[in-house]
């Protein structure tokens, strides 16, 4: 059984910048995607890429969980 996540992408690039989008649905995020301090190795990279958790988390989470027009713009994950 692979453990593999295939999903598809658009290739764009700005300049000599390569990046790709992709939609995928929360919980998948929440089982695919781990913050920098989960993963351990570089202690620097988790105060140079993510803001982290903090007092607006609940207000996030508890927005997600009841809004019916809910919204969270993207993500930047690194891979």
């Amino acid at each position: 059984m692979s453990t593999r996540t295939l999903l598809p992408v658009l290739r764009c690039k700005v300049d000599t910048w390569r990046y790709y989008i992709c939609r995928m649905k929360y919980g998948e995020v929440a089982r695919q995607v781990n913050f920098a301090y989960e993963l351990g190795g570089n202690d620097e990279l988790n105060t140079l890429i993510q803001r982290g958790i903090s007092a607006r988390t609940k207000g996030i989470t508890d927005y997600l969980l009841k809004s019916k027009h809910r919204f969270l713009g993207g993500l930047v994950v690194a891979a």
